[in-house]
């Protein structure tokens, strides 16, 4: 059986104290116990460390944003916001990182006479914002080779639909929606993935089947799609932030899974 030692006996949630055990080796089956209680896991030597370095890149109202932002406020999302990165001036991404005190910065292909200036710019900023993880929330661009290659496997992507159903270029917002009711499927959904060279191509992180009901119209499906972007996301991106992906190549394996009960 596997055992954790040097554990402090004594944990806290909140306000509450819990009492983990003494002496201090603990069995993963008491362990979940623990967890059904306290809510969180904190176990990992990922989760007690520094908090993971991230850059949000979003072009347009950045609510995946906010719900990333709320996460970390709530202690449910050991991160950092290094900055907020936008192709729109106008974003309410951009609004939403001045309004909370975080980093914001207009970056657009328009400002640069070629791609790859654009690019050399990007990944210095986010080599000076010692970003660890890179994170697009509706962002609507597709990354290059040369910023895939340089944070290969740490760049993340949601998409409101089960893929590779409903996904690739042009496959967005309402689009990917209306696409779905089209076809006539049940079930459709939400998959966070690593970002490779391709649209929404990359391994698969996690994925959250929403079912499709008989009177939906395109704008009441996105409605509770998007209610579940906003729980699935901060939920990847604490994986990261636990050091508890592996990646063999389009498998993603999640290290202790089963024990966050977040």
């Amino acid at each position: 059986m596997a055992e954790f030692r040097g554990i402090n006996p004594l944990a806290t949630k909140g306000d509450k104290v819990v009492r983990v055990a003494s002496p201090v080796v603990v069995s993963l089956i008491f362990l979940e116990k623990i967890f059904d209680f306290a809510g969180e896991s904190w176990y990992s030597e990922g989760a007690m460390g520094e908090p993971l370095k991230i850059a949000v890149l979003a072009s347009g109202e950045g609510t995946n944003l906010q719900a990333i932002i709320d996460a970390i406020k709530k202690g449910r999302l050991r991160a950092e916001i290094r900055v907020v990165i936008s192709n729109n001036s106008g974003s309410g991404a951009l609004r939403r990182a001045r309004r909370e005190g975080i980093y914001g910065l207009h970056l657009s292909h328009k400002q640069f006479t070629a791609p790859e200036e654009f690019d050399a710019r990007l990944l210095q900023v986010l080599e000076e914002r010692e970003v660890e993880l890179v994170c697009l929330a509706g962002y609507m661009k597709l990354l290059s080779p040369r910023v895939v290659g340089a944070y290969r496997n740490r760049i993340l992507n949601i998409h409101p639909a089960l893929l590779p159903s409903f996904g690739g270029k042009g496959m967005y917002g309402q689009r990917v929606h209306q696409a779905v009711i089209e076809y006539g499927v049940k079930v459709t959904g939400v998959t966070v993935h690593l970002v490779d060279e391709k649209y929404d191509h990359g391994p698969i992180v996690l994925q959250k089947a929403v079912e499709v009901l008989e009177d939906d119209t395109a704008e009441t499906l996105s409605q509770r799609v998007l209610r579940v972007e906003h729980e699935l996301y901060p939920k990847a991106i604490e994986l990261f932030a636990e050091r508890r992906i592996k990646v063999e190549g389009r498998k993603v394996r999640i290290e202790g899974r089963g024990l966050n009960r977040n």
